[in-house]
């Protein structure tokens, strides 16, 4: 497992996101800043983060508050 993406609702059922590293070989980064191993992160839409060779941008869903 080279990471793993959480998305659960906080106590006002808004969807949060976080990313663990597996721990992974080649490293597991958060807007550019490389994670220790298992250490699990609070990520927001259009955070960017890169998992070996592959950079991704979170977008999350609209909200029609």
């Amino acid at each position: 497992t080279h990471c793993v993406v959480y998305v659960e609702k906080d106590k006002n059922g808004k969807l949060k996101y976080s990313l663990q590293d597996g721990p992974s070989y080649t490293g597991t980064f958060v807007d550019n800043e490389l994670l220790a191993n298992n250490e699990r992160r609070i990520i927001f839409n259009g955070t960017l983060f890169t998992i070996g060779a592959t950079s991704i941008i979170l977008h999350t869903p609209e909200t029609t508050d």
